[in-house]
């Protein structure tokens, strides 16, 4: 590997198909923010590589993280063992109000369906590259897996409680 490509976040050098889930979560939280994204990690409270840790996250999916990086805008990636990637990330100042932008956001053609009993209110998004979007108080938390991965609903939900534990210290 090239010192260049050391260099580069692990889901760029992961390649296409997870560069892919990793822009359709970046467009997501743009989408809902409308283009503010920060480029930093956030505060202790809403950084996405402190919410769920690379062990719960090998328990809940059944598989050992073999690489995690972040926050990159407001994204931790997790490369797990025989391919695939679960992404989570974490953006404070979002309220409900946000709901119908981040629908449109999302497109159309993505299948979301509400998840009671998570947060404020829960999302979960079917397809090849499955994913639970949260809001809890201001915070819009998202776990999305690749297409290379698919996740469990049970498996999302569980990874979000986890997180939404930590939001609520």
């Amino acid at each position: 590997m090239s010192a260049r490509n050391r260099k580069r976040p692990g889901w760029w050098r992961a390649g296409y198909g997870t560069l892919a889930a990793v822009l359709a979560a970046v467009s997501m939280l743009l989408a809902v923010t409308q283009g503010a994204a920060s480029t930093a990690g956030g505060t202790a409270a809403t950084d996405p590589c402190q919410l769920i840790t690379a062990r719960e996250i090998g328990r809940a999916l059944g598989r050992q993280v073999t690489r995690s990086s972040g926050p990159e805008l407001n994204l931790c990636t997790h490369s797990l063992a025989g391919g695939g990637h679960l992404i989570v990330g974490a953006s404070a100042g979002h309220g409900g109000d946000d709901l119908e932008r981040f629908k449109k956001g999302m497109g159309a053609k993505v299948e979301l369906r509400p998840c009671p009993g998570l947060g404020d209110r829960a999302l979960l998004r079917g397809g090849a590259a499955g994913g639970l979007y949260v809001w809890s108080h201001d915070v819009l938390l998202s776990i999305v897996g690749s297409p290379r991965l698919p996740l469990s609903p049970a498996a999302l939900e569980r990874l979000a409680r986890l997180a939404l534990r930590r939001l609520e210290r």
